[in-house]
């Protein structure tokens, strides 16, 4: 088996054409702390083609659509890259629905890198059990925006949808799930997350 089996789809092609991985110089910031925390957990995943998901309320299209425009507009941050950053998919889902079925398997579809999700517990949790369900989808592969920083979420969408599952809270600190538990961390300046 080859070392790179087991990355994501474009970054695998492009280490199995031959690249190598070197340091990438750091993303330019948007003065959107909460962007730009998602875009540094996405770097630190050597995510660069991502799926967007996103509840179909007022907040969640705004943080979706404030990430989408900022990813797409970084590129490529050097010539040695493989390839520009770039959104897959963009994916919305009602907060009522039969099964979840359709949005689940198109926010897979393009085996993307990682994943950005933006939207509120009670809409996500259904979302995020069909997608461990029925999809390849892995939550340690996937960076939230704040709303889904609850201690609540392992017990809406169970453990298995949670486990790994980061994100950033509303100044751009970090957080993510780890044995059913949310634990803030420290940001790369030292200071501690929290609510």
């Amino acid at each position: 088996m080859s070392p790179v089996s087991n990355l994501p789809g474009h970054m695998e092609r492009a280490l199995t054409a031959g690249t190598a991985r070197r340091a990438i110089p750091a993303p330019p910031r948007t003065g959107d702390p909460q962007v730009d925390a998602v875009v540094a957990w996405l770097f630190e995943l050597g995510a660069t083609v991502v799926s967007v998901g996103h509840g179909r309320d007022p907040r969640s299209r705004a943080s979706a659509a404030r990430f989408v425009e900022a990813w797409r507009g970084l590129g490529r941050l050097d010539e040695r890259e493989a390839f520009a950053r770039d959104v897959d998919a963009v994916v919305d889902w009602p907060a009522t629905a039969a099964s979840w079925l359709r949005p689940a398997q198109r926010l897979v579809a393009g085996a993307p890198d990682a994943w950005v999700v933006a939207d509120t517990p009670a809409s996500w949790a259904p979302m995020a059990r069909r997608l461990r369900l029925s999809t390849s989808w892995a939550p340690a592969r996937t960076v939230c925006f704040p709303a889904l920083a609850t201690p609540a979420l392992p017990e809406l969408a169970g453990h298995d949808a949670t486990e790994g599952l980061r994100g950033v809270g509303t100044d751009g600190t970090r957080w993510q799930f780890t044995d059913g538990a949310l634990a803030w961390h420290a940001t790369p300046t030292g200071e501690e997350g929290g609510p």
